[in-house]
């Protein structure tokens, strides 16, 4: 489910003429945005938008962090007649979605239930922690958090200290 930004009275003090020409006032207003070219196309699920009343409204799309660039204009509806002007000159709104950490996250062999016989002595089962993720990988298999240190914490269970190591091996 997407849930949008909205930033309401993003833009205000919107009017059909800067000159409070009486046979402008029952014009319709309407934004134009515009992203550039070099904005992230997969930034947003919904593209930005602002409506009638000025509230800013976007989605961003899941996993992804970058910028997009927008021009922005105010345009009416009353046309150019008379060498009239219906659209304002663009503002430029950027746009900056930062990456945030995500809780890493691991599966375990089993279940997690290992069964050891008395007396064994030291005893190791590789592969019990695997696909041991730093951080949610994107849709494409990268992971963003790669440049971070993982670290498994050693847990006393029945008087036995099992200690898993980064690699996925646990000891006991």
């Amino acid at each position: 489910m997407l849930v949008p930004f909205v930033i309401e009275l993003f833009a205000i003090d919107m009017y059909p003429s800067l000159v409070w020409a009486i046979n402008e006032g029952h014009q319709n207003l309407s934004f134009l945005l515009q992203k550039f070219p070099q904005s992230d196309a997969t930034l947003f699920e919904k593209d930005p938008e602002i409506d009638s009343e000025g509230s800013l409204t976007f989605c961003l799309a899941r996993d992804q962090s970058g910028n997009a660039t927008l021009n922005i204009s105010l345009m009416d509806d009353g046309g150019t007649d008379r060498d009239g002007i219906d659209i304002t000159e663009a503002a430029i709104l950027t746009i900056s979605v930062e990456t945030v950490n995500v809780r890493p996250s691991f599966d375990l062999c089993e279940a997690g239930v290992v069964i050891v016989w008395q007396s064994t002595g030291s005893y190791s089962i590789p592969g019990f922690a695997h696909d041991i993720y730093r951080g949610e990988r994107l849709e494409n298999d990268i992971d963003v958090e790669a440049d971070q240190d993982l670290t498994f914490s050693p847990v006393l269970i029945s008087s036995t200290l099992v200690n898993p190591v980064d690699n996925g091996t646990v000891s006991i």
